[in-house]
């Protein structure tokens, strides 16, 4: 009995099967659980000339019920729950501690599955805080980069601006001083 999960399912369904086809187990039965938009689904298949045919439910009223030729058991769904009779008496054939460890072992993939999908998303929630820190970040510094280009660009203005007025002082010296080429020609 393969119970099957998400990630699971195509494995258990073709290689394993295959697998236990070679093997020569004579019967082969996948229990496949709920999921969001899906109910549990049980499959039985009896193994002949090295393939597996599936296995027909019963024709009993009630939930489809299958019966296992080499364990002597129907089962069936009852909901999530894996339910198992004897074939000949009808009782009930897992009881108290079995069927309890039944119900365990799907909750148990339930909660595999659950924390599996919570690492999804706190993986695509990591990545996604990344890319935005990153896109701050590039924001940030092209903000920057623009400032100290704005910043350059008033220095070098000022720079200009001071520089011609050095050369007006120095111009006005010269004229003071008498050295102005315009003195020059007054000689």
């Amino acid at each position: 009995l393969e119970v099957t999960s998400p990630s699971t399912k195509t494995r258990d369904r073709t290689v394993k099967k295959d697998q236990y086809a070679a093997m020569g187990v004579r019967e082969f039965w996948l229990l496949e659980l709920a999921g969001r938009q899906r109910a549990a689904q049980l499959q039985g298949f009896r193994l002949e000339r090295g393939h597996y045919l599936r296995l027909a439910p019963l024709g009993e009223d009630g939930p489809p019920t299958i019966r296992s030729a080499v364990l002597g058991l129907d089962l069936w769904l009852d909901g999530e729950q894996l339910r198992v009779r004897d074939s000949r008496t009808g009782t009930a054939a897992l009881a108290g501690r079995a069927e309890e460890a039944l119900t365990l072992g799907a909750a148990t993939q339930r909660q595999t599955d659950l924390h599996r999908r919570r690492k999804t998303d706190t993986r695509r929630h990591q990545a996604e805080a990344n890319r935005q820190t990153e896109s701050t970040t590039r924001r940030a510094t092209e903000t920057h980069l623009l400032e100290a280009e704005a910043v350059q660009r008033n220095e070098a203005e000022a720079l200009r601006d001071a520089e011609a007025r050095v050369a007006e002082l120095e111009a006005r010296i010269q004229i003071l001083e008498g050295s102005h080429p315009w003195n020059q020609a007054d000689r």
